[in-house]
């Protein structure tokens, strides 16, 4: 117990200590801010990205898919089906809103009749770029946003035409 408080004596009468601990304390300070703000960016990207997917699997539920062009039976015709290239600047537009970048969506299958299941899943990737600064290398992390739905459209096979 002696040696601890003549070791702690020995540090408070050295000069400029406390310089060096408020430098460590402002390093501690600035990595936990730079952490929460990232935690809180990665959140709110999160939920844009899950938007996107809940929108994509709603209407790939509704319309039995995810084609080219739109089947021939389907109700409403070209006016009320989505296309991929539809679907693509729809989800562009969410992405570039939340400032995601690199991200990729798949439809399996792109096709479902009636009562079959239909995964979507939206593939993201996030760099920590504030928490980056202070540890070396990327720090890069994967967002991933799966749903599953089930089709809602009949496709009727004995006048379908196919795309």
């Amino acid at each position: 117990m002696k040696r601890i408080k003549d070791l702690y004596k020995k540090i408070k009468s050295k000069k400029g200590f406390l310089a060096i601990e408020i430098v460590i304390g402002m390093f501690m300070f600035l990595l936990i801010l730079s952490f929460l703000t990232d935690v809180s960016l990665l959140t709110w990207k999160f939920n844009a990205i899950s938007h996107a997917n809940s929108s994509l699997a709603r209407t790939v539920g509704i319309q039995g898919g995810l084609l080219s062009s739109t089947p021939v039976n389907f109700p409403g015709g070209d006016e009320n089906y989505v296309t991929i290239s539809e679907m693509d600047s729809r989800i562009k537009e969410i992405m570039d809103k939340a400032g995601v970048e690199e991200y990729s969506y798949t439809v399996t299958p792109n096709k479902a009749d009636y009562g079959e299941y239909i995964t979507t899943t939206i593939t993201a990737k996030y760099k920590w770029s504030l928490l980056s600064n202070f540890i070396p290398g990327d720090v890069e992390h994967e967002l991933v946003s799966k749903r599953t739905v089930m089709s809602e459209f009949k496709y009727r096979y004995d006048s379908f035409k196919g795309e």
